[in-house]
């Protein structure tokens, strides 16, 4: 894996309010507190069941949402009762009218969000309704970045997509939803009669620095229009680097797969066992059809130590189960079809932990050095460095602290999911 430069420094704690630290003291370095660190038993019970199945994995997205709307002027109850809901709901739809538009978040969507029976998902008309949230809400550029990574657990601005661009154009410059629509009209009209379109070729973070220092409508309308293209392929960056990940990795699951294929691993035999048919006991075990058979199906079994890899359970909590990338998913990233950043981000870091402790035995990469070299390329890609508090980010963070001589975090990682 490639690593950062000397003069690349992220320090956890940065910009961390009291409930990330309190996720950092309790939930990733309290598990090296009491018992045997070294004992995997110990730290598959530990981790794996608050990482997977306890509901204070995280901060619920109704909870982030109520904060958010008391920030935002809401005085009433908050509790979960029917007249709370009641109140909330109603000034979310009072906050909706003034965006002056019929297409808007539903109310029976925004009664789920509230209860917290569903969230968000990640998909592109979601990302849509959180934006409109944001304007809904009239929030800052800080508050609607915040919200995105801290209780969305998602990239705040996409800059390769026009909607986004405006969007943060307008939340940085306060402007109302009637200025979001117009500008999407203006631009779409302009691109219309453009002779010829073409994509801004230098990096995406660059893209969004060129626009937040542009200053009237006019400018930002005419600077989108023919920097960003109306169906631009989103993440070059980040999908040359999933690549290059992918490539490494394989050679990693090749050497793993040589050198405990002649010694009996305990993670594999239910794997073995149940791939090899009564009759065709002579043939190769399930674990080496596989590895000639499909690659992508071998090298998830060797990261995920031959259990059911990235097939969330019913069990899991919600956040973790709804959001953890599938196997489908992560193969769509291999076949350069994926579009949506929030998966490609989570099968990023999925590969970096892999190449980073594959193989290693002893003294492993240490935690600090681990976050600044993944949040490092997380950066370049344009999407945002590990968060302590996302659910996700944090199941690799706890896996790393909590590896000693003898016991790597890969070992770890794949003891929960054995």
């Amino acid at each position: 894996m490639k690593e950062k430069p000397e003069a690349y420094e992220a320090d956890i704690y940065e910009n961390s309010g009291s409930y990330t630290e309190q996720i950092l003291e309790d939930k990733i370095f309290g598990f090296a507190g009491s018992g045997t660190v070294g004992d995997a038993d110990y730290q598959a019970c530990k981790i794996g069941g608050a990482m997977l199945t306890d509901r204070e994995i995280a901060r619920q997205f109704c909870d982030s949402l109520r904060k958010l709307m008391q920030d935002c002027g809401y005085t009433g109850a908050t509790g979960t009762d029917k007249d709370a809901l009641r109140q909330m709901k109603a000034f979310l739809r009072r906050a909706f009218q003034g965006l002056g538009t019929d297409d808007v978040i539903t109310d029976k969507t925004l009664g789920r969000w509230l209860s917290g029976e569903s969230s968000p998902d990640h998909s592109e008309k979601s990302r849509e309704s959180v934006f409109q949230l944001m304007f809904a809400l009239n929030v800052t550029l800080e508050q609607a970045a915040a919200f995105f990574q801290k209780a969305y657990y998602s990239q705040p601005f996409n800059f390769r997509s026009i909607h986004e661009c405006i969007y943060y154009w307008c939340l940085k410059n306060r402007c109302p939803w009637e200025t979001v629509q117009a500008m999407k009209a203006q631009i779409a009209e302009m691109q219309r009669t453009l002779p010829e379109l073409h994509s801004f070729s230098g990096e995406t973070v660059l893209l969004g620095k060129s626009l937040s220092e542009i200053e009237t409508q006019s400018e930002a309308v005419i600077y989108i229009a023919n920097n960003v293209l109306p169906d631009e392929v989103y993440f070059h960056r980040a999908k040359e680097a999933f690549a290059d990940l992918l490539e490494e990795a394989k050679e990693k699951a090749e050497a793993e797969y040589e050198l405990y294929r002649n010694r009996e691993m305990q993670c594999f035999t239910g794997e073995i066992e149940d791939g090899i048919k009564k009759d065709d006991r002579e043939k190769k075990d399930s674990l080496g059809y596989r590895r000639q058979k499909n690659s992508i199906d071998f090298l998830l079994l060797m990261i995920f130590g031959g259990s059911e890899a990235l097939k969330p359970k019913k069990d899991w909590e919600v956040l973790i189960r709804e959001n953890f990338p599938t196997k489908e998913q992560f193969r769509r990233c291999a076949h350069d079809a994926v579009t949506n950043g929030d998966i490609l981000r989570k099968c990023l870091i999925l590969l970096m932990f892999f190449n980073t402790y594959a193989g290693v035995e002893s003294n492993p990469m240490e935690f600090d050095m681990f976050y600044e070299n993944v949040s490092f390329q997380l950066e370049e890609c344009g999407f945002p460095i590990l968060y302590a508090a996302n659910p996700y980010d944090r199941l690799f963070l706890t896996c790393v602290f909590c590896s000693e001589d003898g016991y790597s975090p890969l070992d770890c990682f794949r003891e929960i999911f054995s």
